[in-house]
């Protein structure tokens, strides 16, 4: 299961209109404080003192965008320890952000710190309860770890969110094929996420599963011309993204008893501090592992 897609924070239709307000303050506290101080200017004649205070205010804002806009830039290339320096920077700036907590996140679960990564996921649902896509990227989270049930429990919580989101489609596939063993409920998932209209980084975790759903139901060709579709779209994914993907086209071609050493050996190569480096180098010296 993918641990992470573009998880974006965005409010949940049933939240009240003070918990979207609370959760804008939050997000954004620069935009509380500059109409603060616009407030005070305009009380006392816009006195220096305020228009100083404003400018570090928007200079504050600025910077924590820059950072984050670094980090997200330096975790598509792999740089995990980079990308986590510049995102808890950012963290200080405003430790309340939805989009740096969920970026420190996949970063430490990019390299396989998943029970680091679940507590910064935790800490951000409590901050934005009603925001399903935190939610989802959770359940991978307590997935990787191996808590199979409540992973589930997370995922199936809201089932409103099912209708609409891909992530949570490819999870609740995930579920279908891997703990339910029902393969034919899993295809009919990922294929109503409609994956060929969705970017690639969206789209290539649902095309795996689906290829894994193809080859427990018999339909090997079919696996096969969708594993050579996620191989042709590769390089549109960041960097550990194809050696998360690499890992799976080794794993299941391999399922399909061809070559998968090949994959696992460019999975290593791609991203040798990610989660699945040592996987993927073990079953390329070793492919009955």
């Amino acid at each position: 299961m993918a641990l992470f897609s573009d998880v974006r924070s965005k409010p949940h239709k049933r939240s009240s209109v003070w918990a979207y307000i609370a959760q804008r303050v939050l997000l954004i506290p620069e935009a509380g404080v500059l109409l603060g101080l616009v407030l005070l200017g305009w009380k006392f004649s816009f006195p220096p003192l305020i228009g100083f205070l404003a400018i570090l205010t928007v200079a504050a804002f600025a910077l924590r965008l820059g950072l984050l806009s670094l980090a997200e830039r330096q975790l598509a290339r792999g740089a995990y320890a980079q990308a986590d320096r510049l995102v808890r920077a950012a963290l200080r700036l405003n430790p309340w952000s939805a989009d740096a907590l969920v970026l420190r996140a996949q970063g430490l679960s990019q390299r396989g710190e998943d029970e680091a990564a679940e507590q910064v996921l935790r800490r951000a649902a409590c901050l934005y309860p009603h925001d399903h896509m935190l939610q989802s990227a959770l359940a991978a989270s307590v997935v990787a770890q191996g808590r199979l049930s409540e992973g589930w429990q997370l995922v199936s919580t809201d089932q409103e969110a099912t209708t609409d989101s891909p992530l949570v489609l490819q999870q609740l596939a995930w579920f279908a094929l891997h703990v339910e063993d029902n393969p034919a409920r899993a295809r009919t998932l990922i294929l109503r996420s409609a994956p060929d209209r969705l970017p690639p980084p969206v789209a290539l975790p649902l095309l795996t599963t689906l290829a894994g759903a193809h080859i427990a139901l018999g339909a090997q060709v079919n696996a096969r011309e969708v594993l050579k579709t996620i191989e042709f779209r590769l390089g549109e994914c960041a960097q550990p993204q194809q050696a998360e993907l690499l890992y799976h086209l080794g794993r299941l071609y391999q399922i399909l008893d061809d070559n998968g050493a090949v994959y696992y050996r460019r999975c290593v190569e791609l991203d040798p501090d990610g989660r699945y480096a040592q996987a993927a180098w073990r079953s390329a010296v070793n492919p009955g592992t």
